[in-house]
């Protein structure tokens, strides 16, 4: 399914930052059905370098 940019499109509708996309990943589905940790079982993953991303920026934001 091709990227229709809509994320990015709300964003600035709204005028608030997109913090990262998420690449879509079947493993973070099947983490999910199974009950584990998808950050755990794959860390070093792209996926999950940009939930981390999501994370921290929420955090940093929270701080100010």
């Amino acid at each position: 399914m091709p990227n229709s940019g809509g994320a990015k499109k709300m964003c600035e509708e709204f005028n608030v930052d997109l913090i990262t996309k998420i690449p879509l990943d079947p493993k973070l589905l099947d983490s999910c059905d199974k009950g584990k940790c998808y950050l755990k079982e794959y860390p070093e993953s792209k996926t999950s370098e940009a939930f981390l991303k999501i994370a921290e920026t929420v955090i940093n934001k929270c701080k100010k």
